[in-house]
């Protein structure tokens, strides 16, 4: 988001923001431009704000945001004084960590800061010279039903330039070229997902990996495990027209807005269709918990419908697309709930695992260190096809 614009708004915190009990408006200076990066999903397992000193977007020229849905990498590009930005970004599953990579077409230019962030309940720290440690627990909502621990970790690699650590807070100056590895994991104890016990040892190793591969390898890894799913299968819908292949060709903004005009473009629902594919991909994956119904990306703590998981339609509906377009997706639907069926209401049940007793929501998924942060909500006692 545009600094200068988000720090001339009075009362930002309105606009669902108001239950920020550190204040984050800190991170938001008028003239700078902001980017929110998210770790994880309610309890926010972390929140990533990176201010870089950079000038506002209106004064910036050739802005492009991208995200190549067949990669699952996202690119931002823009020229200011003659200067050419790029930041890349993905999630590696192969490699359990978020990679968001900064560059200049000139020597020098990468500077900003980073903090890790979260909505409530967490300690942030410095991790030696170059990373910043989060640690915290949520508050599971059942009694007798220990807390989930949570850890986040940031870790910066720079290429000339400098990087300090003050407190909660990293600073990069003058670089030529950062990257910035995220990984984050609980001690979730369940049937799904990667079982940590000790998130600060995981969250270590998945750092300490990830800086013994070149950018190149862990980009590679990554792309090849998303398309592993993706290319199962593919769409074209092209009504044939010179109008409909213009509209193609434009921005998705641009797309939107003309179809509501009365344009033709065909080709945008396929993108749609893909993005959705692109989206169960990045959220549910054979072994972890199947995506719920905002997925993972949800925002705030208090989610609607408490982010649960409702098999009377909302989950079959999440996964009709699976059997064509991610079919091993699917399987972590029908086993969550084949679990929650063969547990009987109210007895014992592992730290965090599905219930078919009204419980907490719970971050589903497998995105890098898969950070479940709770138990999952209602889940119905007969199995049904998801």
């Amino acid at each position: 988001m545009n600094g200068k614009e988000v720090g001339e708004l009075p009362g930002w915190q309105a606009s669902g923001h108001d239950r920020f009990e550190r204040d984050i408006r800190k991170f938001l200076q008028p003239g700078a431009n902001d980017i929110a990066i998210y770790c994880s999903n309610y309890r926010r397992q972390g929140q990533l704000p990176v201010s870089i000193s950079l000038d506002p977007l209106a004064q910036t020229q050739n802005y492009r945001r991208s995200l190549d849905l067949g990669n699952a990498v996202s690119t931002v590009t823009y020229q200011k004084n003659g200067i050419t930005y790029t930041r890349e970004a993905f999630a590696s599953a192969p490699d359990e960590v978020m990679v968001f990579r900064f560059t200049a077409d000139q020597p020098g230019k990468i500077s900003f800061d980073a903090t890790l962030d979260r909505l409530q309940n967490f300690e942030t720290t410095a991790d030696g010279t170059h990373g910043l440690l989060m640690t915290g627990r949520t508050a599971s909502g059942q009694q007798g039903v220990d807390d989930l621990q949570f850890v986040a970790r940031l870790h910066a690699l720079n290429t000339g330039g400098k990087v300090t650590v003050d407190g909660a807070n990293l600073t990069v100056a003058s670089a030529d070229e950062v990257i910035l590895f995220v990984a984050a994991a609980t001690d979730y104890q369940g049937f799904a997902d990667r079982g940590t016990a000790d998130p600060v040892q995981a969250t270590t190793a998945d750092i300490a990996k990830a800086k013994t591969k070149t950018y190149a390898q862990l980009r590679t890894a990554s792309i090849a495990d998303h398309r592993g799913y993706f290319d199962r299968m593919t769409i074209s819908l092209d009504d044939g027209t010179q109008a409909s292949r213009k509209a193609a060709a434009l921005p998705t903004d641009q797309r939107h807005a003309a179809l509501a005009k009365g344009g033709t473009d065909p080709a945008l629902a396929e993108l749609y269709f893909n993005y959705g594919r692109y989206l169960l991909i990045g959220s549910s994956r054979p072994g972890s918990m199947p995506a719920n119904l905002q997925g993972i990306w949800a925002e705030g703590i208090q989610t609607p419908w408490n982010g649960d998981y409702h098999i009377d339609i909302n989950v079959q509906m999440m996964k009709w697309n699976p059997p064509t377009a991610t079919s091993p997706t699917s399987m972590d639907c029908i086993r969550t709930t084949r679990s929650a069926s063969s547990t009987p209401p109210n007895s014992p049940r592992p730290r965090g695992s599905p219930s078919n007793a009204a419980a907490t929501p719970a971050p589903v998924g497998r995105w890098p260190g898969n950070p479940t942060s709770g138990p999952a909500s209602t889940m119905a006692t007969t199995p049904t096809s998801c």
